[in-house]
Order: structure tokens, then sequence, then C-alpha cells
């Protein structure tokens, strides 16, 4: 099966003979090839239609009339095929000083950091790294289904940018692409998109909502880290969410997937929004500082597979609940978390006030156990302590 490439490439040396219509039979077998080529490829997920298709095109090729009947009868059938759109898209891009590689298939640069906006033409399948970096007045980008890759910092800090769109051709979104769009407010996502990179959306103030890729197994560091993402439903194929994902965002709730097997370290601090956060069987990992400096999250309950806690995991954060089963880790009557196997104190709540007597039989008061603990007045450590 040719490539969409090849199709297009295919399309450019069809769209040559529309300048003279009466042309051979090599000529019009090279457009009913290429018109083949394309309705397999634009319905591959609809065989149906696309066997409807491809019976009017067999259709055409044996009716008995002239080559330029043909041709008019397929160029009535099928006009997107016909249409010069990617000429003039490629031309009124090179005028507004976007830079192409010498097939036009990669965007490599724009000499006009002013542009306010852009049709990328269909040719294109890779928008490379900085293309249009600090093109601070760039409001709107749609991306079509031609292009696969968007390099690293492709859009960084188009601080005008409010809105792109982009098909399920997309397979690849390297690093800060988006970073330090902080007009950006609506973002259509990929569904083949696997991963996400790291620092994505860092600063995309105006960003409330996004959709997930289905397919996506892993979010990279600092991806939505202070961004304007409220509410997350990320999606069951999810495996791991690594450091400082959406540290200082706004994000008021999250639901993480049961696939979730590690939180990574401070993938939520300092998100004074935070309310309410679900946990399931299945995570075992919680890293460092995780869920510290979250205010406003009243109450979480850890699975009963959590195999382990990192240090100011729950820095600040009230009311800590343990799921039956979990013989690890206990919360005492003061509401202080406990590691029971390593004899160590990992939080206290917030809420304390007065005097903490440590249990006997702990050995260690792990970093950051007291933060925020304003109320504590004084603390009696046991003859354990190590």
């Amino acid at each position: 099966m040719v490539s969409q490439n090849g199709i297009i490439c295919l399309l450019a040396a069809a769209m040559l003979l529309f300048s003279n219509i009466a042309r051979g039979e090599d000529d019009l077998q090279l457009v009913l090839h290429t018109a083949e080529q394309w309705v397999t490829i634009n319905y591959a997920d609809n065989i149906v239609s696309q066997q409807i298709f491809l019976k009017k095109i067999q259709r055409i090729r044996n009716d008995n009339c002239s080559n330029a009947e043909k041709l008019k009868k397929l160029r009535a059938e099928f006009p997107n095929l016909f249409n010069n759109s990617i000429e003039k898209h490629l031309r009124m891009a090179k005028q507004d000083g976007v830079v192409f590689s010498k097939d036009n298939k990669t965007i490599l640069s724009t000499s006009n950091k002013d542009i306010t906006a852009v049709i990328i033409p269909a040719c294109v399948t890779t928008i490379a790294d900085k293309a249009f970096s600090q093109c601070k007045k760039l409001t709107k980008i749609d991306i079509p289904n031609s292009v696969t890759s968007i390099g690293k910092e492709a859009f960084w800090y188009c601080t005008s940018l409010r809105s792109v769109t982009m098909t399920d051709s997309v397979e690849k979104i390297d690093t800060e692409a988006f970073g330090y769009c902080s007009a950006l407010e609506n973002i259509r996502l990929s569904d083949h998109l696997q991963y996400l990179s790291a620092w994505l959306f860092y600063n995309c103030k105006s960003l409330k909502t996004i959709t997930f890729p289905r397919r996506m197994t892993a979010i990279g560091k600092y991806a939505f880290a202070y961004s304007g993402v409220r509410d997350i439903a990320l999606p069951p194929t999810l495996k791991e969410i690594q450091d400082s994902v959406f540290s200082g965002s706004d994000i008021e709730s999250a639901v993480i997937p049961a696939t979730v097997s590690s939180i990574g370290s401070d993938a939520f601090s300092k998100c004074e929004n935070l309310k309410k956060v679900t946990l399931f069987e299945g995570l075992k990992n919680i890293y460092w500082g995780a869920f510290a400096e979250c205010g406003n999250l009243d109450g979480i309950t850890l699975p009963a597979s959590i195999k382990y806690i990192g240090s100011k995991t729950f820095g600040g954060v009230r009311n800590v609940k343990i799921s039956p089963g979990n013989t690890k880790y206990t919360v005492d009557k003061n509401g202080a978390l406990i590691d029971l196997d390593a004899g160590e104190i990992i939080a206290l709540s917030p809420d304390f006030k007065g005097i903490y007597e440590i249990p006997e039989g702990i050995v260690k008061i792990r970093p950051y156990a007291f933060f925020k603990c304003d109320t504590l007045e004084s603390v009696i450590f046991p003859k354990t302590l190590k």
C-alpha cells in the first residue's frame, strides 16, 4: 500500500495533467490509480465506504467515453482529490516567511516572528524543533493529517496562541512543544500519542481542560506544571505519572486509574486548589513530595497495594487514611502516618494541636514529618528513637 506521503507525491504528479486535459491512456491510468490510492488511505477505517468508492472508480475506468470525459466524472465524484490547496497553501506560507526543507515535507523555521496565522500545507509531515518558537502574535494553528511529528519547542513561547487542532496522524510531540503558551485555551490531541513529553504544556495558564489520548501510557516530567488544568480524567492505559507532572497547576480533582503503579516526586505538589484525589488498588509507589503543600486536599485514602511512600509525600495534607488489608502502613489516633515495618513517622496531620507523644517503637522521624504543623506545641520522643 502506498503511504500518505506517497499519495501526496502522486497527487503532485497528477496535478500536472490537469493543465492539459487531453492526454493519453497512460496519463489517465495514473490519475485513476492515484484516486484509488487516495480512497484506500482516506477510508482505511471504513471498509464499506472504501469498497463503494473503489467500485465507482472502476466504473469510470470502464465507461465507454473519452479520457477527458472520464476525468470530468472523476473530478465531479472526488473534488477533494483535485483541489489545488496544497500548492496554494505552500506558496502563501513561504510568502509569510515560513522556511521549508527542499522536498517541502518539513517546516524548518520562520523568518517572520510577527506572523499571526499560517495554514500548514498538506504536504508537510514534520514540524521541526523551534519552527515557530517565540512567534508571539501567532493565534491559531490547524495541523493537517499529513503531519506525524512535532519537534522540540516547536511552538514554545507563542504567548498569543489560543487554539490548536490536530488529527490522529500525529504520533510524536517532543519536549516543550507548547511550553509557555500562556493564552492556549483549546487543544485537540492525537489519539495515537502514547507518551506526552516533558514540559509539554508547562505554564499554559489558560488551558483549563484537556482530553487525554486513549492510548497514552505515560506523562513526562512537568508536562502540565503551573498550567490552568482543573479536572483530569486519565485514561486506563496510563502506567506511570512522572515527577512534577501537575506541580503548581490549578487542578481541583484527580482520578488516578488502577493501571498506574507509581506517582513521581512532586507530581501534584503545590496544587493549592486540589480538593479530591481518588486512588485505586494497583498503585505501589508514591515518591517524595507527591502531594506536598496541597493545603485544600482534605482526605486521601491509600490502597492496600501501596509498598512505598516517600518523605514529604503528604506534607500539609489532612486526614490521610489507609485501606483495610495494608499491613505496612497505619495512621495513629493523632493522625500520624507511620511505616510499621521500618518504625518511621512519615507525616503528622497539620490539624494536630498540642503535645504529640511519639509511640514507643519508632526509630526514625522522616524529613518534613511535622511540615505545616503550625499548632504543634511540643514533641515527646520515645526511648526507641535512633
